[in-house]
């Protein structure tokens, strides 16, 4: 088949996916062209199958800041805009499948174009999911307090949901589409296949269809090089990996080098190039990437923003985690993993500081059960590939036994 991926540049993860299941297809001899904004080629390193320049309509600020608020992402003329390049690329590429990640405009443009289109989701996002959602940082915090925010929030959810699927439907009546479903969960859905990079055991749904599949975690690290202290890290206290990503919030480190200093153990933290923070041997070693499975193998504990993305690596290898969510969707899965027992979160991003991040860092690592529970689920994660199951679907949609919806 003919299969082309977008990834669009909301944050790294949006990229990484779709990539990973490109490198299957065109391991198995599928013809693949892979289109991302550049901002991230250095980062993927060199790939082998041609790539096309895209450019995100805003930088990854911009994005990081409408989800921490749970705005629209994509407002009408960024949508617009996006289906107009989409289409471009459809008909510069002709393929036979469209996967994108993050990329709403695609459920419009490649039903416009008649090619079937799949989209890489998380399951908390399904609407066969039955995880709550609420913001993790909202103005009205403060005034209702969280627990009568929350229960405003899911009066008014409908309203809520309407508004922020009001870009997608205006364009999608623009170009002479039937108004879609005004569900949250519905737009981020809205395919002919939906693939989900998670296991069925940590995120279920309930009556999905079989064009919505579990395809297991996507797990990834860039081949950064190991920084020169690597090898001179002590190995006679505990060691706690901290990455915040690029969607997390950089000030929050600061925070959690504060709580680590008096704590005797060995920080490894990576800033992601967004804070300055020295190296303080023997306790402290910064650098801007560490590989994320390595550095999760060599930690006790590793402090992230709470994203399936960063996580399932550190569970991959039986390792707890403390997160530290600045968006709604870093909530719901930080939410998940704390219900599970595989470590602990904070809800607010706003009442993140020393005090707080020392006391669940000192709860997790002095308590074994989040490390035998991690350790537990480590074998789910690795048991689907979610290469092989991208081209389960792939060769059963070229067979035809499965349809599109």
């Amino acid at each position: 088949m003919r299969i082309l991926f977008i990834g669009e540049a909301v944050t790294l993860s949006h990229v990484v996916r779709p990539m990973v299941l490109a490198r299957a297809a065109a391991a198995a001899g599928h013809h693949v062209e892979f289109a991302f904004d550049r901002r991230f080629e250095a980062i993927l390193g060199p790939l082998p199958f041609r790539t096309i320049p895209l450019t995100s309509a805003f930088p990854a600020h911009v994005a990081a800041e409408r989800l921490k608020y749970s705005a629209p992402v994509f407002d009408t003329a960024i949508l617009d805009r996006y289906v107009q390049q989409d289409l471009r690329l459809i008909g510069l590429t002709r393929p036979d499948l469209v996967v994108g990640d993050m990329r709403q405009s695609l459920a419009i443009s490649a039903r416009l174009a008649g090619v079937p289109y799949a989209a890489v989701i998380n399951a908390h996002w399904s609407p066969f999911s039955r995880e709550p959602m609420t913001p993790a940082v909202h103005p009205l915090h403060g005034v209702l307090g969280r627990r009568s925010f929350e229960a405003v929030f899911e009066a008014l959810f409908p309203l809520g949901s309407a508004y922020y699927t009001l870009p997608y439907n205006t364009v999608r009546a623009k170009y002479g589409l039937p108004v879609a479903s005004i569900d949250i969960h519905d737009l981020f859905t809205d395919a002919d296949y939906v693939l989900h990079p998670d296991v069925p055991s940590i995120t279920p749904t309930e009556g999905a269809p079989p064009t919505h599949r579990f395809i297991g975690p996507i797990v990834w690290s860039a081949e950064t090089p190991l920084p020169p202290w690597w090898d001179a890290v002590p190995a006679d206290r505990p060691v706690v990996a901290v990455n915040l990503g690029s969607s997390g919030e950089p000030r929050l480190l600061d925070a959690v080098v504060t709580a680590l200093r008096a704590e005797g153990v060995t920080a490894l933290v990576a800033t992601a190039g967004r804070r300055d923070i020295p190296s303080e041997p023997p306790w402290l070693y910064t650098t801007d990437f560490l590989p994320a499975d390595q550095a999760a193998e060599r930690a006790d504990l590793v402090v992230c923003s709470g994203g399936c993305m960063p996580v399932h690596p550190i569970l991959r290898v039986g390792r707890p985690i403390l997160s530290l969510p600045a968006n709604l969707d870093q909530l719901m899965t930080a939410r998940m993993f704390t219900r599970l027992g595989l470590g602990e979160h904070l809800e607010d991003e706003t009442k993140v500081s020393a005090a707080s991040v020392r006391t669940l860092a000192n709860r997790i690592l002095g308590q074994p059960r989040y490390r035998r529970a991690a350790e537990a689920i480590a074998p789910q994660l690795a048991a689907i590939d979610p290469g092989a199951a991208f081209l389960q679907l792939v060769g059963e949609i070229e067979g035809g036994a499965v349809a599109a919806a």
